[in-house]
């Protein structure tokens, strides 16, 4: 099955979380990388005024692996823990890395410690302009809709700038 993830840091050495993110998650012996954007530089989005300037680098990989959602929910948290990441309670606070579930395969799940596809993915430029890139044509469970036409359709509010297309 091809799993979506969508990871982001703003803090420190951006880029080279982002590089620990991806070769961590590919350290789980079932995981095979089949995609990957460029990276982008983001705005900030719903973050307190204290923390509008901490600017993200977002990207997009897709691994194929036969482990379930829930089992890379747990792997995917090792990797943020590794890498700093702390949970402070305070929503979108600045982090050393930010990893989310984008999809998976054509699975549906909705439970208290998971919701896939991931319930914002159409909301985000920063999701939608990376995944675009490595899967424009790719329908999600429950949008008609290939991402690129959602990407299209969605009033860009932020920035979202490709600065490095090999990582």
């Amino acid at each position: 099955m091809e799993i979506g993830f969508s990871l982001g840091s703003n803090q420190g050495n951006r880029l080279g979380y982002l590089k620990a993110a991806r070769d961590g998650l590919l350290l789980y012996g079932d995981a095979i990388l089949v995609g990957q954007s460029s990276v982008y530089s983001t705005d900030p989005v719903d973050v307190a005024v204290d923390y509008a300037d901490y600017n993200f680098l977002n990207a997009v990989i897709l691994i194929e692996s036969e482990a379930s959602a829930e089992e890379w929910l747990v792997r995917l948290g090792a990797v943020e823990k590794e890498l700093g990441r702390v949970r402070s309670g305070e929503r979108n606070e600045p982090r050393t890395v930010d990893i989310d579930i984008l999809y998976a395969g054509c699975c549906i799940i909705d439970s208290i410690d998971l919701t896939v596809p991931h319930p914002r993915w159409r909301e985000r430029n920063f999701v939608l302009a990376p995944l675009a890139e490595v899967r424009p044509h790719l329908m999600l469970p429950g949008e008609p809709r290939a991402v690129m036409h959602v990407w299209r359709s969605l009033i860009a509010e932020e920035r979202v700038e490709r600065v490095i297309e090999s990582w």
